[in-house]
């Protein structure tokens, strides 16, 4: 399964009125989300005094960002500071983000790998239960056909089957097979190690060492986008 990056939007769904000082608005979410885990993604109005107001959060695939994901709406109210931390979890289909099928070539070639003509072939796509899901007649043009079959959303993981034949010699079939594993979201824990207990305001840097363990013993390797959120002084 083909891992999909999504991406997080905001939309004022009113406009309050402006104070003297234009608010700072602010949304901290995760660079990116990860399918079927939930995600905290907080969002501010600073320096703000006005009215409530709603916020529209909007996930979209990315980089399109053609196709509207998910959505939920939360309120910023003088009673939470104009500030809310929302958790949010995507639970979406594989249909949903893109068709994931298997794509095959037929060749329907003599010994000398000439074209050969026939009445027709059958392609029949067989599940690891034996079980025939799909099948079609097809005419290969110039000794060449291809094709592609969706992978249903619920396929059962394992050994699947092309299988074809002529139609004129149906006891002859010719065999190729492909592999449908479960995707399993990677796991790993990160710990933010700061270089001392407390960093005062005057302090010109803090060192944080950050260290990635796919699991207890084990390093994980490779790169890491983060964001730093402040305000000026």
């Amino acid at each position: 399964m083909e891992v999909k990056l999504l991406f997080l939007t905001v939309v004022l769904l009113s406009s309050p009125l402006l104070t003297l000082c234009n608010p700072l608005y602010v949304l901290s979410a995760p660079n990116l989300l990860r399918v079927g885990s939930s995600e905290n993604v907080f969002v501010e109005a600073q320096d703000y005094s006005g009215a409530a107001f709603d916020v529209k959060i909007i996930v979209k695939n990315h980089p399109k960002k053609d196709k509207e994901i998910l959505s939920q709406s939360v309120s910023l109210t003088a009673a939470n500071n104009f500030q809310i931390l929302k958790d949010i979890k995507v639970t979406i289909s594989v249909s949903a983000l893109s068709s994931i099928a298997v794509q095959y070539r037929i060749f329907s070639l003599t010994p000398n790998l000439e074209p050969l003509s026939q009445s027709g072939i059958t392609v029949e796509i067989m599940n690891p239960q034996g079980i025939t899901v799909s099948s079609e007649k097809i005419f290969p043009v110039k000794g060449m056909k291809s094709g592609k079959y969706a992978i249903p959303e619920m396929a059962s993981p394992g050994i699947w089957k092309v299988v074809t034949l002529f139609s004129n010699t149906p006891q002859k079939t010719f065999t190729a097979d492909f592999e449908v594993k479960e995707y399993v979201l990677p796991t790993f824990e990160v710990k933010l190690k700061p270089s001392k207990s407390f960093f005062y305001v005057h302090d010109e840097s803090l060192t944080v060492d950050i260290e990635a363990l796919a699991s207890p013993d084990q390093q994980s390797d490779g790169q890491m986008n983060f964001i730093f959120f402040g305000r000026p002084s």
